[in-house]
Parts: structure tokens; C-alpha cells; sequence
């Protein structure tokens, strides 16, 4: 649960644009968009980074940040930058077991394929539909708790972020139990 307290300190994000270019004023190695390509401009403040209006946009393009410049960020203005950088860390490895799980659940349950052959093919699409279902849950769960505690929307953004990084954590964890019950079922 996020409580009252825990966000009261967090004060003026990075994402106020102005502000962000001199408090925050850092460059980035690139410039990811939203398809996670870099773009051809070199550089970028990070408040162009918060200007993106998608999450794994902002994620994308903090991801290329280097380390001084998310301390000097986080120094003016605590938790609002290195969170959308571990998010980008935490999403791939979400992306990974899930690939990891569904191979994995190709060999360990191949044998199938006699007796019930879409076993493995719904296995795969439920895990899929879990994936999207979480998602969804997670984004507005996330978007919902600070304003049930009365957070003022300034501080949203960083609020949001602090919420997915660590409900995407636990998905992490979720995920690797999952793979730890096909890796003991391929042992069998």
C-alpha cells in the first residue's frame, strides 16, 4: 500500500519541463522513442525524457541516461529518475521469463502433444493473457493509490513509477517461481 507518508517528501518531479532542463540539466548517450529505437538527434535533457507521454517511452529514454547525470536528477529531486531506469531493467526481465517460460514449457511438456496437442499452445496463451491482464491491473492500481491517499497529480508521475517498479519486481518473482515449477517438472 502506498501511504501518505511515503510520497509527502518527494515534492517537485523532474517531469516540469523548465525546471527539469536546469535542475536536471544532464545529457542522455541517445534519444529512444516509444519503438525503442534510438533517434538520430544525439543528445537530450533529461526533461525530454519526461516529456514523452508513454511510460515505457519515458522508461526508454532514462534508460540511456548516464549514472552522473540520474545522481545529479535524483540529488535535486529524490526518486524521480532512477525509477524509470530500473523500470526499464525490471520490464526486460519480465519479457525474458516469459520467453525462458515458454520454452521451457515446449520441452517439459512437448510429450503432450500425443495425448492433448494444444496443451503447450494454451499454457503459452494463458500466460500471455496473465501478462496483459497484470499489466493492466498493475497501471491502474498503480495511477488509483495515490490519489485515494490524496497525493497531489504533480507528484503522479513519480508516485506511479515508484508503484510499477515495485509490483513489477513481484511479477519478476512470480515469474521465476513459475519457471522454477517447469525446470522441476523437466527433472521428473
Amino acid at each position: 500500500m502506498y501511504m501518505k507518508e511515503r510520497f509527502s517528501v518527494v515534492g517537485t518531479i523532474c517531469g516540469l519541463g523548465v525546471l527539469v532542463s536546469v535542475a536536471c540539466s544532464a545529457q542522455t548517450k541517445g534519444h529512444a522513442g516509444a519503438g525503442g529505437h534510438e533517434s538520430a538527434r544525439p543528445a537530450t535533457v533529461i526533461g525530454d525524457c519526461f516529456a514523452l507521454g508513454d511510460w515505457s517511452a519515458r522508461e526508454i529514454c532514462l534508460s540511456g541516461v548516464d549514472e552522473k547525470s540520474i545522481g545529479s536528477c535524483e540529488a535535486s529531486n529524490p526518486e524521480a529518475c532512477r525509477p524509470f531506469q530500473q523500470m526499464h531493467v525490471a520490464s526486460k526481465r519480465v519479457r525474458v521469463l516469459e520467453a525462458e517460460i515458454k520454452k521451457n514449457a515446449a520441452i517439459t511438456y512437448g510429450s503432450y502433444l500425443d495425448d492433448d496437442p494444444g496443451y503447450v499452445e494454451d499454457l503459452q496463451k494463458f500466460l500471455d493473457d496473465s501478462g496483459a491482464s497484470w499489466s493492466a491491473y498493475r497501471g491502474a492500481q498503480c495511477q488509483l493509490e495515490p490519489l485515494v491517499n490524496g497525493m497531489s497529480r504533480r507528484e503522479l508521475d513519480v508516485m506511479v513509477e515508484q508503484c510499477r517498479l515495485e509490483r513489477t519486481r513481484m511479477r519478476v518473482q512470480e515469474l521465476e517461481a513459475l519457471l522454477r515449477v517447469l525446470e522441476s517438472n523437466k527433472e521428473r
